[in-house]
């Protein structure tokens, strides 16, 4: 997954992978913040948006979410030295999904970021962090499999960790995955 930009879609980006990295990162609203100042600037903006679309894999299962959303929230703060620093959680509320056979999963939990970037957009991070831990349920109750994904990026370089048993394949109406 690729840290997001300073837009919406930064923090639906991370939220479904992190629509599901895997429930991680759907298209939305523009946030704009002006130029840098000598005065911090701050935005807070609850979002939601469709989890249906994204592709989630648990094994031999492929399973297409059918509905549901994410919901959370976007912070964001430019401090007097120009430095942007943005955070960011969503929960997967009501997500549905189907596999080939017709079979209903549920999938539940949640995904949260932050970073740091020398510029407006997002694009120069000097920090980023991204939690994924979305659980997929069988159709009857039953625990599917988990996508666990942690990212982090720092001076020493980029890591992904991918300790769960079920892989996000992309999809979502950013063609980002859960």
């Amino acid at each position: 997954m690729r840290p997001p930009s300073r837009t919406m879609s930064r923090a639906q980006a991370v939220a479904l992978p992190a629509a599901l990295t895997v429930l991680g990162a759907l298209t939305g609203a523009v946030l704009a913040v002006g130029p840098a100042s000598a005065a911090a600037v701050s935005v807070h903006v609850p979002i939601s948006f469709p989890a249906a679309g994204a592709t989630l894999r648990c094994g031999s299962t492929t399973i297409q979410t059918t509905g549901g959303l994410l919901v959370g929230q976007f912070h964001e703060t430019q401090d007097a030295a120009g430095m942007f620093r943005y955070e960011g959680t969503n929960v997967a509320r009501d997500v549905t999904g189907a596999d080939a056979t017709g079979a209903s999963y549920r999938i539940v939990g949640t995904s949260s970021f932050s970073g740091t970037s020398t510029d407006p957009d997002g694009v120069d991070n000097v920090r980023w962090h991204n939690t994924v831990e979305f659980v997929v349920l069988g159709p009857h109750g039953d625990r599917i499999g988990k996508v666990d994904v942690v990212e982090r990026l720092n001076a020493s370089g980029s890591v992904v960790l991918e300790l769960g048993d079920c892989t996000g394949l992309g999809g979502g109406d950013d063609d980002n995955s859960l």
